[in-house]
């Protein structure tokens, strides 16, 4: 059996330095299919990189820009905001101040109206009671003295009866 031993043994040992050798080239050819795809994937990386630098680039110089832009911007609308508060406040002063003036205006004009119509009430009742009422009074007298002289042209003339005779016989 030595030599049935020796044939198992020589096949386990021949076995063995197969599978090692199998071992090995599976895992040289692991290696190298490794290799090549860290090669492929280290070209590509450096092409996206490549590309990609650019346009990082200039979305940085976009960001920095912008972010300029954005504070001028800012800085801008609060200097605006502040002037129209401020021109806000005058105008609204110069409104509060008219309005004043107007309110006053209006209570002298009318203080101004009533006063004139008074006066002109007061002058209405003057000329009345000093120009009219003589005007009047001496139109009576003269209404009067019209009446008299009147009653004393018409003394001579014809009574009606006589005036209508003659007229009949003139007919």
């Amino acid at each position: 059996m030595e030599a049935g031993i020796q044939d198992t043994i020589v096949f386990l040992a021949s076995l063995v330095v197969a599978v090692l050798v199998a071992q090995t080239i599976l895992m040289l050819v692991f290696v190298i299919a490794f290799r090549n795809w860290c090669n492929r994937t280290g070209t590509l990386v450096e092409r996206v990189s490549r590309d990609i630098e650019p346009v990082l680039k200039a979305s940085r110089e976009f960001l920095v820009d912008g972010r300029e832009k954005i504070a001028s911007l800012t800085t801008n609308l609060n200097e605006i905001s502040l002037l129209a508060r401020s021109q806000l406040v005058r105008v609204d002063g110069f409104v509060k101040e008219t309005t004043e003036r107007a309110q006053m205006q209006i209570v002298r004009l009318d203080q101004l109206v009533g006063d004139t119509m008074d006066r002109v009430e007061q002058t209405t009742h003057a000329i009345q009671s000093g120009v009219l009422r003589p005007i009047r009074e001496i139109s009576a007298v003269v209404a009067g003295v019209r009446t008299a002289l009147e009653f004393f042209a018409n003394r001579n003339r014809k009574t009606v009866e006589r005036a209508t005779h003659d007229e009949e016989m003139f007919i």
